[in-house]
């Protein structure tokens, strides 16, 4: 543990194994993550700060007398029990304060909400990711054969299966709802990508730069995702060989999206 965080938490220690239990889990869910220590907060950083972690310094009525408060930013507001302050420090810019007073309730639902500010993170970065997207490799476009288009397009159309089934898990209007929602729209836009491939490219006009934009984020976020979860899998396995193809998939998808993208230039 670094020595800074340890001693930005030392005045409530009771607060360290809530910050590490954090940690742990986002370090553990997201790629290209750089923590900084700052004096009164750690910040985690993709392109831009998406999460921050701060030991109480005052004590505050109503409020426990031993927590430590997690912060996420959006584009609008979140309304649950759970966030005990929500501001909106400049227009479409909203900042949430969680309330967390044991490592468990560093769960599903957190990690749902820092996602989402980890993609909206990642949205006001679109120069530095497209710079991420130019170092992914890829085979060259139009290296591909039309076997390869075609089994993308199977692996593209099993993750929107299990995507669409992972969202009537959750209540609509929440953050795990959202989140499956704009992947499945990214890997939608992805599908219609490789059959315009296909079909020599003819299509490609059906697309709109707000369209292609709003995919970039979530298929970098699953591709990041995926890589992480095939270090962690026995080669052979139907799970390894299911991550293969998928990763096979995205990493021709992406950089057919970038190059559509810059038709809409």
């Amino acid at each position: 543990m670094n020595s800074d965080i340890v001693m930005l938490f030392e005045k409530m220690p009771g607060t360290l194994p809530i910050y590490e239990e954090l940690e742990r889990r986002i370090l553990a869910r997201f790629s290209d993550v750089t923590i900084q220590v700052k004096k009164t907060q750690v910040s985690f950083y993709n392109t831009h700060a998406f999460a921050w972690a701060w030991p109480p310094f005052r004590k505050r009525r109503g409020w426990p007398d031993v927590y430590m408060l997690v912060t996420f930013g959006l584009d609008h507001q979140m309304q649950h029990p759970r966030i005990a302050e929500a501001v909106e420090p400049y227009p479409n810019r909203w900042t949430h304060h969680v309330i967390v007073e044991r490592a468990e309730e560093i769960d599903e639902e957190l990690l749902g909400w820092l996602e989402e500010s980890y993609l909206f993170s990642l949205s006001k970065g679109r120069g530095k990711r497209k710079q991420a997207m130019a170092k992914t490799p890829a085979p060259v476009v139009g290296a591909h054969s039309e076997a390869d288009l075609e089994a993308a397009l199977t692996s593209l159309s099993d993750m929107i299966d299990r995507s669409q089934k992972a969202q009537e898990k959750f209540r609509p209007g929440s953050s795990q709802h959202s989140l499956q929602r704009n992947r499945i729209h990214a890997l939608s836009v992805a599908s219609r990508l490789i059959a315009a491939e296909l079909d020599g490219g003819a299509a490609l006009e059906a697309f709109t730069k707000a369209e292609l934009e709003s995919a970039q984020a979530p298929l970098l976020s699953l591709l990041g995702k995926s890589e992480k979860s095939l270090t962690k899998l026995k080669e052979g396995t139907w799970q390894h060989r299911m991550l293969v193809e998928n990763l096979k998939a995205l990493a021709l998808a992406i950089p057919l999206l970038s190059k559509a993208l810059q038709q809409c230039q």
